[in-house]
């Protein structure tokens, strides 16, 4: 996943690292996800990354993306930072 998408009426579009793929997601959950990840410190470019993963990997796991944040809303900062870490590991190319 790259960090770019693009506005597209009520979807937003990520592309993968080759700009080939896209995967489309509604943009309430896009905005939830990039904003729950900005309120918690992180920069604008490295919470559109971390919700990039986090959208794909919901939509894996067939986990409502809103009931994902919930979850991590009960977490503190050094948690938080190591499930991204996690999530990431997991996600990253071989």
């Amino acid at each position: 996943m790259s960090i770019s998408y693009l506005h597209a009426y009520e979807t937003k579009e990520f592309f993968d690292k080759y700009f080939v793929d896209s995967i489309s997601y509604p943009s309430n959950q896009v905005d939830a996800v990039v904003g729950f990840f900005e309120k918690r410190g992180f920069e604008k470019s490295v919470a559109i990354s971390v919700s990039a993963v986090f959208l794909q990997q919901a939509k894996v796991d067939n986990i409502n993306v809103f009931e994902l944040l919930d979850t991590l809303k009960g977490i503190d900062g050094r948690q938080l930072s190591s499930v991204v870490t996690q999530v990431l590991n997991l996600n990253r190319s071989r």
